[in-house]
């Protein structure tokens, strides 16, 4: 999962979307500095998840 960190990134601005709100709204997008929540491509969290369902991981 080369595409996946607990911190933000630079070589991630080229690949991102943003989720909007009920209102068509972006939400903002957090560019972690410490260690936080996962950010990651769709690619990397098929893998992750298949990995996690499977017990391969």
């Amino acid at each position: 999962m080369i595409n996946t960190s607990n911190v933000w990134q630079n070589r991630f601005d080229d690949n991102l979307c943003y989720g909007h709100n009920a209102k068509g709204e972006p939400y903002e997008l957090m560019k972690w500095k410490e260690a936080s929540s996962m950010s990651t491509t769709l690619d990397d969290f098929t893998k992750f998840y298949s990995a996690l369902i499977s017990s391969k991981g």
